[in-house]
């Protein structure tokens, strides 16, 4: 199979989907599943306007389906470090959810950073002479910088690290397990790049890997599915909803598709 001519857009990329999805049948199967019963799980009410928790909950909800209906046509594509990005952007809106579920202040919380981020961001403006900026330098006047802090100081806003969403949300052992482990992925390292080759038996560089794999197919689809019925169950308990007993099974099918992924892990002989 050829990939040279239009790479991972071509045919040839389209024909490898189709069979890595009936490889995997089972757990695309499963995917596909959850994002049913999340879209209507979704629907089933809306967010009241006066409840302002239960807005920035529905948000956060469809920021955790947004993410997670690429991860799964970047899968099924064989793209599998484009999907390891994706897993660990999810990770921040799934562990939010809960931070927010779990707690009926911290989404106020969680609204007030923003105001600290304006700061932040107006800052690194101000601190550049990039003729790119000029217009925003002047809008972001000594007296609006005075404001904002001034509001930060009122309201007791500060920044609050992913981590820290984490360790409310119950998920700490994820976010150094899988965020930290994936932050490589995001942030284009150096030993993330080696999966971009391939060593012979010496460990030697023997060529460049541009086709699709599916040597991550089950562990990133595995999280992608368990962090979306994370999400479900606290938007649930955020909307005062039932949790859907689909999505309860769901929860049980993807941790198996985990230790099935780790199983293959453990088996396959290191480079």
């Amino acid at each position: 199979m050829s990939f040279n001519s239009n790479g991972l857009l071509g045919d040839d990329a389209a024909a490898w989907g189709r069979g890595n999805r009936e490889a995997y049948r089972d757990l695309f199967d499963d995917l596909l599943a959850c994002n049913q019963a999340s879209q209507e799980l979704l629907h089933a009410r809306g967010p009241k306007r006066s409840q302002a928790k239960e807005v920035v909950a529905t948000c956060l909800f469809v920021r955790c389906i947004h993410h997670y209906a690429p991860i799964v046509l970047l899968l099924e594509r064989g793209l599998s470090h484009s999907s390891r990005a994706l897993v660990r952007v999810m990770f921040e809106a799934v562990a939010t959810s809960r931070a927010i579920a779990v707690d009926d202040e911290f989404w106020l919380k969680y609204i007030r950073q923003d105001e600290w981020k304006r700061v932040k961001i107006i800052n690194k403006m101000r601190g550049t002479s990039s003729d790119v900026f000029a217009d925003a330098r002047e809008l972001a006047t000594p007296e609006l910088l005075a404001e904002i802090r001034g509001k930060i100081s009122e309201d007791e806003s500060r920044d609050i690290s992913v981590e820290e969403l984490a360790r409310r949300a119950d998920l700490h052992d994820w976010y150094i397990a899988g965020y930290t482990y994936m932050s490589p992925s995001v942030h284009t390292s150096v030993r993330d790049l080696e999966r971009h080759l391939r060593f012979d038996a010496n460990g030697i560089v023997a060529g460049i890997v541009v086709t699709p794999d599916d040597r991550e197919t089950l562990a990133l689809g595995g999280t992608a599915g368990w962090f979306l019925c994370l999400a479900a169950d606290a938007f649930a308990t955020s909307m005062q909803l039932a949790v859907p007993e689909k999505v309860k099974a769901l929860m049980t099918s993807f941790l198996a598709h985990l230790r099935r992924a780790d199983a293959v892990m453990n088996a396959s002989p290191s480079r």
